[in-house]
C-alpha cells in the first residue's frame, strides 16, 4: 500500500512540477518580449496572458494545495509514519 501510494503521488508530483515549470517559462518568455511596443491590437491579446501567468499553474489536490516534489517528500514521510504506527498497534 505504501509503495502504490508513493508511486501514484510521485507521478502526480512529477507532472505538477513539469506543468509549473512550463508555466513559469511561458510567463518569462511573454514578459521578455517587447509587448508594450506592439500595436494596441496585439497588446490586448498579450495582456491577459501576462495576467494569467502571474498566477501559479500546477496540479492541485482538491484545490487545497499544489502538488510538487516538496509535498511529495512530506506525504511520503507522513505515510511512512502512519505505516509504522499501524505496524506497532497491530
Amino acid at each position: 500500500m505504501l509503495f502504490s501510494f508513493s508511486t501514484e503521488t510521485f507521478i502526480f508530483c512529477l507532472l505538477g512540477n513539469e506543468l509549473t515549470n512550463k508555466g513559469e517559462q511561458i510567463s518569462a518568455a511573454v514578459y521578455a518580449t517587447d509587448w508594450y511596443e506592439q500595436p494596441i491590437k496585439i497588446q490586448k491579446l498579450i495582456i491577459p496572458i501576462i495576467q494569467q501567468a502571474q498566477q501559479r499553474i500546477g496540479i492541485t489536490a482538491a484545490r487545497f494545495y499544489y502538488i510538487d516534489f516538496r509535498r511529495y517528500g512530506k506525504n511520503l514521510k507522513t505515510a511512512y509514519s502512519f505505516y509504522l504506527l499501524l505496524r506497532d498497534i497491530f
